[in-house]
């Protein structure tokens, strides 16, 4: 990951919910049985360590206060949302 980008936070939510999936045993994303694999599990871990780490706290919030804010704005609701995931005040 060369430069952190907003759009790399909603891949994060989206490593995070296919991970819950597999956790649940329930694979609406398209997976099958080949794909619930520890390998598999391991690979979306790493994406999305990777990301967090490349997003810390001081980070997100700096780039949230320099966005608009206003709702329907997709860079600006992708950082609110991982904002509130990491229970982080605005």
């Amino acid at each position: 990951m060369d430069q952190p980008s907003p759009h790399d936070l909603t891949r994060l939510a989206d490593f995070r919910a296919r991970l819950a999936e597999l956790d649940a045993g329930t694979t609406t994303s398209g997976f099958d049985d080949a794909d619930t694999t520890d390998d598999t599990r391991a690979f979306f871990k790493r994406a999305a360590s990777a990301i967090e780490a490349a997003w810390p706290d001081d980070r997100l919030l700096r780039a949230y206060q320099e966005t608009d804010g206003a709702p329907g704005n997709a860079e600006a609701d992708a950082i609110l949302a991982e904002i509130r995931h990491r229970d982080l005040d605005v």
